[in-house]
């Protein structure tokens, strides 16, 4: 995700989605791309016809109830998140932490509800120890832990981000391109036509009436 953003953004004033920019690599979609998406008919219908859209509030829910992340509340996160997965998370990995390593984990999980947003040091360390080595799966993690801050980052969505450029899992499956990919969308929260298209994805479903602006950018990416 590219080089629209190349500051810090402020928020929206009708979005709780607050990051921090970071430099931004290149060759990845900007938002004329994802202008276009939007409002293209056939991704709306998909958008629409989302099976998770209904269910999704119910997670938000859930992982609302940790006012603070426990050790226990992150083992049972781990497994909500992969019961979307068409993977099994390996439990060889939290398993394997001494408490030192639990305690990290625990500390991240709840930085990551803060405005000190995550470094990629930080994500590596919980993708190699704790969330299946995937930047996938711990995107989805920290995004329903934090959704005002964490996009979800996926295979198809990466697909669609570096398009044409075809990409694999050892590159898109990194700390560095995750945190791009989240600079990229915080950049483009005031830019007017996107900010209108954003709006027409949010009216497509009541369901999306309380999302977050970072989810409803993502969204559109993984349908389109």
């Amino acid at each position: 995700m590219h080089g629209y953003n190349r500051h810090s953004r402020a928020a929206s004033r009708d979005d709780p989605c607050t990051l921090t920019a970071i430099k931004i690599l290149p060759k990845s979609m900007n938002p004329d791309q994802w202008n276009a998406f939007a409002g293209n008919r056939t991704v709306q219908q998909r958008i629409i016809n989302d099976p998770v859209l209904p269910v999704y509030p119910s997670l938000l829910a859930q992982f609302a109830q940790w006012r603070t992340v426990t050790w226990d509340d992150a083992v049972v996160a781990l497994h909500i998140v992969y019961g979307w997965m068409p993977t099994i998370p390996n439990l060889a990995l939290p398993a394997g932490l001494q408490l030192a390593g639990k305690t990290r984990v625990e500390s991240l999980l709840n930085q990551a509800r803060t405005p000190n947003p995550l470094s990629a040091n930080d994500l590596q360390f919980l993708m190699q120890n704790f969330a299946n080595k995937s930047m996938i799966g711990l995107s989805k993690l920290l995004h329903f832990l934090a959704p005002d801050r964490y996009a979800i980052w996926d295979s198809r969505v990466a697909k669609v981000w570096f398009s044409p450029r075809q990409v694999y899992p050892y590159f898109y499956n990194t700390p560095t391109v995750y945190l791009n990919y989240l600079a990229a969308l915080s950049g483009w929260a005031n830019i007017p036509q996107t900010a209108t298209l954003r709006s027409s994805v949010r009216n497509l479903s009541p369901h999306l009436a309380m999302v977050c602006d970072l989810r409803l950018l993502e969204l559109v990416l993984f349908h389109a």
